[in-house]
């Protein structure tokens, strides 16, 4: 597969990336599932040596994802393969292994204690995933209040100096914030969604792919496309206000507040 640089870093990804929501199994996200159903890890394994064999070398994943168990599985499948390999995982939320529950520290979306918690969440997702280091290492809070960023980019920058982390990045869809982050040293890429549905020009712009982009362009970075199919429906034969019509997953409402906005030569 044709390689491509993360942004700035100078480091070599696949141009496609394994992403590893689903293979962390059920959890649920302030009580709802956010999970994508059971898994057989073994299958996992396998799905990502395939990966491997089909040149991805990029894999993304969260210590969301299965409270841990993602991080676990992608661990174990990269095992004696660290090398050839880059890791890009998330944090910034409260998460409980025990409960599978997944929730806002402080039950506050703009909780300093997200900085305040930061080392041990970062040292909890190196333990998981059998590295002593994390390539990415991306906030996942992705409408954390812009006016706070500066401080958790800061805090990041001194996992950077420590070496626990190579890069940085923020998984978000708000313009705002991405370029609060986009001016720190060692930020590299933000992930957003990017589909057919959702084209994003004004996440596009934080990077200066658009001729009006606003404020300072960063040096160079990378935009992540996240949800490329839009979780299913792009690729589905049902009309899209059925795909998501019973789903009883946490990106339901969500979904369905998308499609219902759509107009009606769409398909709805």
């Amino acid at each position: 597969m044709k390689p491509r640089t993360l942004g700035s870093s100078g480091v070599q990804i696949s141009a496609m990336g394994m992403g590893c929501w689903a293979i962390g199994g059920p959890w649920l996200m302030r009580g709802q599932p956010a999970g994508w159903g059971d898994v057989d890890d073994d299958e996992s394994i396998r799905a990502i040596h395939r990966a491997l064999e089909l040149g991805i070398t990029f894999f993304d994943t969260a210590a969301n994802y299965g409270c841990g168990h993602s991080e676990q599985i992608l661990g174990r499948a990269l095992a004696g393969r660290r090398s050839q390999v880059v890791i890009a995982t998330k944090f910034g939320y409260q998460v409980d292994p025990e409960t599978k529950q997944v929730g806002y520290y402080g039950d506050d979306p703009d909780s300093d204690l997200v900085v305040s918690h930061l080392r041990q969440d970062c040292e909890a997702s190196l333990r998981q995933l059998g590295t002593d280091y994390i390539d990415l290492y991306q906030f996942h809070i992705g409408n954390y209040s812009p006016a706070k960023a500066a401080a958790v980019r800061d805090a990041l920058e001194g996992l950077v100096a420590e070496g626990k982390i190579r890069f940085y990045g923020w998984s978000t869809d708000h313009p705002e914030g991405a370029r609060v982050f986009a001016q720190g040293k060692h930020c590299v890429a933000i992930q957003h969604d990017l589909n057919v549905i959702k084209d994003a020009p004004q996440m596009l712009a934080v990077w200066g792919f658009r001729s009006k982009s606003r404020g300072p362009t960063p040096r160079c970075g990378e935009l992540l496309q996240c949800a490329p199919q839009l979780y299913g429906v792009t690729n589905s034969t049902q009309r899209l206000n059925e795909f998501f019509k019973n789903s009883t997953h946490v990106y339901g409402p969500h979904m369905r507040g998308i499609c219902s906005d759509l107009p009606p030569h769409i398909g709805i």
